[in-house]
Order: C-alpha cells, then structure tokens, then sequence
C-alpha cells in the first residue's frame, strides 16, 4: 500500500491502540467525518467562510464514504469479536 503523508510513529501507535483498536476503523472514520462537518459549520458561522467550509464538508463526505466500505465494515466486525 502506498504510504501517505503520516502522523510520527509514536503517534501512530497512539492512534491504533487508543482508538483504532479499541473503536474500530469504522468507528473512527465516522467521527472524523463530524469533525469535519463541525469545522465546516464553525467557519461558516464564525467567519463566513464558505470556500473553507465547502471544503472541509467534502472532506468529511469523502471520510463517510470510506467509513461505509465493504473492507472497512468487515475490519470492524472482526475487531468487535
């Protein structure tokens, strides 16, 4: 799999014993997703700006849709055993 830019090691490690492991893939792409979407909504709010927000919504849309794939399901189904 190709390599994307990523979080220091340690934190990584954080990331998949903290919350990957213990939530699941799933579980944790959906909550970044409503990360996104609350960003979205504070910059339209507080700043009126629209041109960020846009792009944070389509961050958060693309994360759930990557929640709601296939692999990522059966990932977290296997974690929940």
């Amino acid at each position: 799999m190709a390599r994307l830019a990523l979080l220091p090691i340690q934190d990584q490690e954080r990331l998949e014993v903290d919350y990957v492991d213990k939530f699941g893939p799933r579980a944790l792409l959906a909550s970044l997703a409503d990360i996104c979407g609350a960003k979205a909504e504070h910059l339209e709010e507080a700043w009126q700006d629209a041109r960020t927000a846009a792009v944070w919504r389509r961050a958060g849309e693309a994360i759930q849709t990557a929640a709601s794939r296939k692999a990522v399901d059966e990932a977290s189904r296997i974690l929940s055993r």
